[in-house]
């Protein structure tokens, strides 16, 4: 596996342990990125990330509390009443895409940089990543094939381990076939050729895209994540594992194909008709504080 794969699905899961979809799901948004990076970003970054880095991280960069009532069926992502601190994913997504896109900083603060961009794609697909209520649901008790555990671990962890053992024979490498066979078929509910329609909104280097994508997960926690019924084993009664399957595929499949895209623009050589990686840098910093 060529080094910026590896370290691309690696960084996913290694972070995943800590926070997010857990390991499975960051590893599947790796492999999915994995399918569809090209050649030339492969051979831009492959000497730059060999040696994994230690870093630290901070928790409130993962998540967005969205200040909304998903519960009432009102569910909305505004930047300044939900990120007035800057402090969120969103600010993290654009200053680590700066980052790693700036050259004249060392290749050890890019690897970083890279390690947090590519996992901070798969939280963001995470819709309970993108809603305060609760925090985010890990307030909200649920009971899932008999165990009491909290809405926000069901979505993070067993609905996806279920979607696996009843979908895809409980083999991860089956399940990633799948999805990647999806994208390139065009066998989603929401076509491919959608998945990068942003506001128009700060569109110069696609800073709209990760507010437009947040607010894709959180309408989620309208439409499928809080309908439970409360009393009720959520993962073996009802229809709400079976609904929530479909909703996993789509957000897993776009965010690893959407990181692939991401890092496709930012890494390419210039030789490719894309500006280089300095002048990208400078021209995001603008797009930022426009």
């Amino acid at each position: 596996m060529a080094p910026l794969l590896t370290f691309c699905v690696a960084a996913a899961g290694l972070l995943g342990k800590a926070i997010a979809w857990g390991p499975k799901g960051h590893m599947t948004v790796g492999f999915v990125a994995m399918e569809f990076l090209s050649s030339n970003t492969i051979d831009a970054w492959a000497d730059d990330v060999r040696n994994d880095p230690k870093w630290a991280w901070s928790k409130p960069l993962h998540f967005i509390d969205v200040e909304d009532e998903p519960m009432n069926g009102a569910c909305s992502v505004d930047e300044l009443r939900d990120c007035a601190n800057e402090a969120c994913i969103l600010v993290a997504i654009s200053n680590y895409t700066i980052q790693v896109a700036d050259e004249t900083l060392s290749s050890e603060s890019r690897q970083v940089a890279l390690k947090f961009l590519t996992h901070f794609f798969g939280d963001l697909a995470q819709p309970l990543h993108v809603e305060g209520y609760a925090l985010g649901g890990n307030l909200v008790p649920v009971t899932c094939f008999g165990r009491s555990t909290n809405l926000h671990k069901v979505w993070d962890v067993d609905l996806l381990d279920l979607n696996l053992n009843v979908n895809h024979g409980g083999s991860l490498n089956t399940y990633i076939s799948s999805l990647i066979t999806r994208i390139a078929t065009d066998d989603f509910s929401i076509p491919v050729s959608q998945w990068f329609t942003c506001d128009s909104s700060r569109s110069r280097l696609g800073f709209s895209c990760p507010l437009t994508w947040a607010r894709e997960s959180n309408a989620f926690d309208c439409s499928t994540v809080f309908t439970y019924q409360a009393g009720t084993d959520i993962c073996s009664t009802g229809t709400y594992a079976a609904n929530a399957a479909p909703v996993i595929d789509l957000q897993i499949a776009r965010a690893g194909y959407r990181l692939a895209n991401w890092l496709n623009t930012l890494l390419d050589p210039p030789q490719s008709g894309r500006p280089s990686l300095r002048i990208a840098a400078e021209t995001m910093q603008k797009a930022m504080h426009a």
